[in-house]
């Protein structure tokens, strides 16, 4: 998982390898710059779901540049990046260039003030692999929920999650044991896709043999 700040606006969508400038005034969002960088924490660029809290419309324009303004919901989907410090202004300003590295999709929440602090994971694309591996996921849930309750706890955590395909038609077998000739078989695909059928088909057919 990654620590990542979020900074909800309207419109503001970002994608990889942009360098996406800010012009940060609010208090809270001037400390999350100056804690991104101080931590080397990452900062999420994201569009809002929704208005949580609208600013007064009767604020002076020195009342606006010193106080926190509208509170919007980020979306769970976004771009992130390490932020640089470019400028500060005079009137308190904070010009802010963001590197766009990736794409994150949030998983839990760590802080929600003075600003949205949260867990997140990569969000790659979907693929044929991708696809067989969360069939095989759902297989392990189904065949082990009941049957080892501590064993299918580790199929939903968020470490087995996380692995990619190739790790994860490995990384089965150190939690549990097939017949011989299946695991030789699975040793010398090259394909993990392949290696994914293979599995599946063998959890399918325990499934279906227990029942």
């Amino acid at each position: 998982m990654t620590e990542v700040a979020l900074y909800p606006r309207p419109e503001m969508v970002a994608f990889q390898n942009m360098v996406r400038p800010l012009h940060v005034f609010e208090p809270r969002y001037f400390q999350m710059v100056n804690d991104c960088v101080r931590d080397d924490r990452a900062l999420g660029l994201s569009h809002s779901r929704k208005l949580l809290r609208a600013a007064s419309d009767e604020q002076s324009p020195d009342e606006m540049w010193q106080s926190n303004q509208s509170t919007y919901l980020p979306f769970d989907v976004y771009s992130v990046g390490r932020c640089e410090i470019v400028n500060i202004t005079d009137d308190g300003r904070v010009h802010v260039m963001v590197h766009v590295e990736e794409r994150m999709q949030t998983v839990s929440e760590v802080q929600v003030l003075p600003y949205r602090i949260v867990d997140a994971r990569p969000y790659g694309d979907e693929s044929e692999q991708r696809r067989l591996l969360g069939e095989v996921n759902e297989k392990l849930i189904d065949v082990f929920g009941a049957l080892r309750p501590r064993l299918a706890k580790t199929f939903l955590s968020s470490e087995w999650l996380d692995l990619w395909p190739y790790d994860a038609s490995f990384e089965i077998f150190s939690h549990l044991r097939f017949e011989g000739d299946l695991m030789q078989a699975v040793l010398a695909c090259r394909r993990p896709s392949e290696r994914l059928k293979m599995i599946f088909d063998t959890l399918d057919q325990f499934d279906a043999e227990r029942q």
